[in-house]
């Protein structure tokens, strides 16, 4: 909408109001240009609000107002002009390719040039150094044309590749994968850096596990896993040491001998069968499904630690680390809002 109406106060401000009155069906101050009411009105539904129905909750719309209305439209003739810093910013980072920070160049009688070659190749691009060696008398050189062509061309294609729409909604969902990583990582870490941290008498907090390397899993329901209790002998003390497993014993197998290779990462299933056992009375109280549980608890989480994440964020930090990445770009456990909802609900039954 801002970028719509660049440079008009007026069209900004009504557009403002055109959004609050659109999600009451009100359209006498929308804009066809994305309004779908007005290029359909007969089969119009609205897609971001429940049911696809106008709002109806008149204190909702006075705080919305209050909200936009008040803050935005006072501030209308700023945001008309859209001024922002990313120019400034690309020529910072030319003329630190040019005069690096790491070097004490503004002692240097070569730092006016060397501003001087960030600015050209700003305005002119990549062949200002055949243009200055050609008005020196000098060669422009045949090489140096050939790569200021290349630099040019790979510029402008990456000028233009960055306003299509495909590129755009790219950045914007790595934008959003960055943000949900550093608040799962936050979530799971705990307090790390706060002002006098090292003061304080009492313990850093608990830290969360991280979800466990795919890699490292065997594909085994731990929820009816054997425990088997055995004598481990080996034949030396080399690196092709092999194990012998002598005396198995176990209550759903019976006493056997094995020769096997040692392998280098246990798939540890006791571990998660406790994290299973956490979980017995929520399953019992139905906030959680079996199947979510054993999942939660192969990736290395207690209900406890699903409580530490309410303790620190609430919903979101609960949310954060449900849904969080696992190595190979899978969710952890779940990013369904109505489960982390029946789990957020059972952990808190005093809201």
């Amino acid at each position: 909408m801002l970028a719509q109406n660049q440079g008009s106060p007026e069209k900004i401000e009504k557009g403002v109001r055109g959004m609050i009155d659109h999600m009451y069906g009100k359209h006498e101050n929308c804009d066809i240009k994305w309004c779908g009411f007005l290029k359909d009105r007969a089969s119009y539904r609205h897609t971001n609000l429940p049911f696809g129905k106008d709002l109806k909750s008149e204190s909702l719309k006075a705080d919305l107002e209050k909200l936009f209305l008040g803050k935005i439209e006072s501030q209308s003739k700023k945001l008309s002009k859209l001024a922002s810093s990313q120019a400034n910013e690309s020529f910072n980072h030319t003329v630190s390719t040019k005069a690096a920070k790491n070097k004490h160049y503004s002692g240097s009688s070569s730092l006016n040039y060397r501003v001087s070659a960030a600015v050209l190749q700003k305005n002119e691009g990549y062949g200002y150094v055949s243009k200055v060696s050609e008005a020196a008398g000098l060669s422009p050189g045949n090489e140096t044309i050939k790569r200021a062509i290349r630099l040019n061309g790979k510029r402008d294609k990456k000028s233009e590749r960055a306003k299509t729409k495909q590129h755009k909604k790219r950045r914007i969902n790595l934008k959003k994968e960055r943000s949900v990583k550093s608040t799962g990582v936050e979530i799971r870490e705990g307090r790390t850096y706060e002002s006098e941290i090292g003061m304080d008498n009492e313990q850093l907090d608990e830290e969360i596990p991280a979800p466990m390397n795919a890699s490292l899993c065997i594909p085994i329901d731990i929820s009816t896993a054997p425990l088997v209790v055995f004598d481990l002998e080996t034949t030396s003390l080399f690196d092709d040491t092999r194990a012998l497993f002598k005396s198995l014993t176990s209550k759903a197998l019976n006493n056997l001998d094995s020769f096997v290779f040692p392998v280098s990462h246990p798939y540890d299933c006791i571990f998660q069968q406790d994290n299973l056992k956490s979980y017995n009375e929520a399953i019992a109280c139905k906030a959680i499904t079996r199947a979510t549980a054993l999942k939660a608890s192969k990736s290395n989480l207690k209900l406890s630690h699903l409580k530490l994440s309410i303790e620190r964020m609430g919903l979101e930090g609960l949310k954060a680390l449900l849904s969080e990445k696992t190595d190979r770009g899978n969710v952890r456990v779940t990013n369904c809002m109505k489960v982390i909802r029946k789990i957020f609900d059972f952990l808190t039954p005093e809201s």
